[in-house]
């Protein structure tokens, strides 16, 4: 088990005054911390292949194994978190169907040597330590997904009650920011497919959706390896209900 730290200065390098100035080697730091809880996770350690014996993978790109933690087009020209990103296959992203995108959005098809999709990721914020699973402003195939699982017989009652059980171990549901409504204002999979259906429509697909877990970060913080493969063994779950294309 290896075990790292973060400290309130930490956060703050990832704060909006820090956000979009280019030369800050302290996001290097943060990376390399984030980069060595990887490389501790039992199973194999190489970009490209499964961890923790799950069908979850890392990127095939070792310069790909975390966000950017530099400025550029495709985040927005600010770097507000830093994390380690694990999701589908690279042969599963190389098959996704991005027919559905808008064609503004299809630039995104390059992004990072993947289209964006639904993935775990852990890692720095402004506001703490955070795991979370999350379908990405773009990903529109991974969310119609999401709405079609929700609305099917099967598997709707099924994921909704994986995120039921997140939010017990104090994950909380985010459909673009902080401050909207939470799981408890939901009665089932379909209410909840509905309203995220609504606002899918609205914005294409334009806004993220994530079930997260905050860690304040008082003065400094401790994460280990082992609560790396804890909370993406509680996250794999909804990740895979999500990213699997049958709803059998």
């Amino acid at each position: 088990m290896d075990q790292v730290h973060f400290t309130k200065a930490d956060c703050e390098i990832l704060s909006e005054a820090n956000s979009r100035k280019e030369d800050l080697p302290e996001r290097g730091d943060i990376r390399d911390r984030l980069l060595v809880l990887d490389r501790a996770l039992p199973g194999q350690r190489f970009a490209g292949t499964a961890i923790l014996g799950l069908d979850l993978h890392k990127h095939w790109k070792p310069q790909n194994l975390t966000s950017a933690s530099h400025p550029h087009a495709f985040n927005g020209n600010k770097v507000s978190e830093i994390f380690l990103r694990y999701g589908k296959s690279r042969q599963e992203m190389d098959d996704m169907d991005l027919d559905d995108i808008p064609k503004e959005d299809r630039r995104h098809r390059g992004f990072g040597s993947f289209p964006r999709h639904v993935h775990i990721a852990i890692g720095l914020s402004y506001e703490g330590f955070f795991y979370q699973v999350v379908i990405q402003p773009g990903a529109c195939p991974d969310h119609k997904a999401m709405i079609d699982r929700l609305r099917h017989e099967k598997t709707g009652p099924v994921l909704f009650e994986k995120i039921k059980m997140l939010q017990a171990d104090g994950y909380q549901v985010f459909f673009d920011e902080p401050g909207h409504p939470g799981l408890d204002g939901f009665a089932s999979a379909k209410e909840l497919g509905k309203l995220i259906s609504e606002r899918y429509r609205d914005s294409q697909g334009r806004f993220p959706f994530s079930i997260r877990k905050n860690v304040t970060v008082h003065d400094r913080v401790s994460v280990t390896s082992d609560n790396l493969s804890l909370e993406i063994n509680r996250l794999f779950p909804l990740f895979e209900l999500i990213a699997r294309t049958s709803t059998r």
